[in-house]
């Protein structure tokens, strides 16, 4: 059975699906890869859905699968950077994000993250370098970017 509105809401609002509303969307994303293994969104879409579910080991390698075939998919390098940063795999973090930025040199979200990760591994200085680059290329509304300056100011003051 398919079932296109939950398909749609979970490639938008995953986290807004019931857990049964998930496994569908799961299970038909994996049926539509199945058909057709060059559906690059179905496959994000459902490493999406695996974080959502805690299911760690198969999102990062759903996000992976994404980059070999589209290496300018800059969703799946953020969140693939994520959920490293999520399960406390630092290095792992930086490197995505830092093959992110070769590949997207224009996607100063990967600065950020970054800089997270960075301070995470208590490397201040580093930190404090891909912040301020975020914050000069990145799209902050005025008080992301006061949180933003108060963080480095905080982190410079160490």
């Amino acid at each position: 059975r398919f079932n296109a509105e939950v398909l749609q809401q979970a490639a938008m609002q995953p986290r807004q699906l019931t857990a049964r509303q998930r496994a569908e969307a799961a299970e038909m994303y994996a049926r539509a890869l199945a058909l057709d293994p060059a559906l690059v969104e179905a496959r994000y879409n459902l490493g999406n859905l695996y974080r959502d579910q805690g299911r760690w080991a198969e999102a990062g390698a759903a996000f992976e699968q994404v980059l070999r075939e589209r290496p300018d998919h800059a969703e799946s390098y953020r969140n693939l950077g994520d959920l490293h940063l999520e399960r406390g795999a630092l290095q792992a973090a930086i490197e995505v994000w830092s093959r992110g930025l070769r590949e997207l040199p224009h996607e100063v979200i990967f600065y950020y993250g970054l800089g997270q990760a960075l301070e995470a591994q208590n490397r201040i200085e580093a930190a404090l370098v891909n912040y301020r680059l975020f914050l000069q290329g990145g799209s902050l509304n005025p008080q992301q970017a006061a949180g933003l300056k108060r963080r480095i100011e905080e982190l410079a003051a160490r």
